[in-house]
């Protein structure tokens, strides 16, 4: 009997030993995005022998403030993901394979809730109209009196000016050729805000340079899904849209 259990202990021993060699090795990866005035910084996690292959938390900080802080699966952006600007959360909510799911939360510059919007549903569950007059990314037309079949509703950026700002200012990357020659400016990007609230062909209307056009363009391409779209006699239509991208050197 004793040598059965002996065995059975060895056996115990050596499948818990495959189990635990089996299991991935986790770095933490700092990398400097840009050394430069701002300084950015991003620290995530990587599997030991796949340092190419982003597997655990992620934050990017400029300045040492952290602007956004979630987790990556496989390299790609998954569960919990939170932004701030100014030390004020500006989002909160989840990604699965890169897409956003589930509820998302997006507050106003002063902290203030904005709009709480279902991606699973399309189904948007709170929104302070009382913002809309001052931020132009809410422009809505409206209604003749008693004639809603005319009504024209411009499309809706989810997160309002917080959002996109936030976009813009923690994942622009200055380039580093269009800084050496002080080279500044706005950029113009239209682009068209499709029936499904996506973010589609993009054209640049006004450049700086090849470095900073390209860059722009990047950061506009990030938007994605994020618009509620806008309606024509109570039906979702194609419009066109026009953002500008400061980009200035401190």
């Amino acid at each position: 009997m004793r040598k059965y259990t002996y065995y059975i202990l060895i056996l115990l021993l050596i499948t818990s030993g495959n189990l635990l060699f089996s299991q991935p090795v986790f770095t933490t990866v700092e990398k400097v995005i840009s050394k430069r005035n701002p300084r950015i910084v991003e620290r995530y996690q990587v599997i030991s022998k796949k340092p190419e292959l982003r597997q655990g938390t992620f934050v990017r900080t400029i300045k040492g403030e952290t602007v956004a802080e979630g987790f990556y699966k496989n390299n790609l952006r998954d569960s919990t993901w939170s932004g701030y600007a100014a030390g004020k959360r500006v989002f909160e909510g989840y990604y699965k394979n890169d897409e956003r799911v589930g509820i998302w939360s997006f507050y106003t510059q002063s902290g203030n809730l904005l709009h709480r919007y279902d991606f699973d549903q399309d189904s948007l569950l709170f929104f302070d109209n009382t913002v809309a007059a001052s931020d132009r990314m809410e422009e809505v037309k409206k209604c003749r009196p008693m004639d809603t079949s005319r009504c024209e509703v411009m499309p809706v950026f989810l997160g309002g000016g917080a959002y996109m700002t936030w976009l813009i200012d923690s994942w622009m990357v200055y380039p580093k050729i269009a800084i050496e020659n002080g080279m500044q400016g706005i950029v113009v990007i239209s682009c068209i805000v499709d029936t499904t609230g996506n973010t589609t062909e993009l054209v640049l209307e006004k450049g700086v340079s090849k470095e900073i056009n390209a860059e722009a363009l990047r950061l506009v391409n990030m938007f994605g899904k994020i618009w509620i779209p806008g309606q024509l006699n109570g039906k979702p239509v194609r419009v066109k849209y026009s953002i500008p991208l400061k980009f200035k050197i401190y």
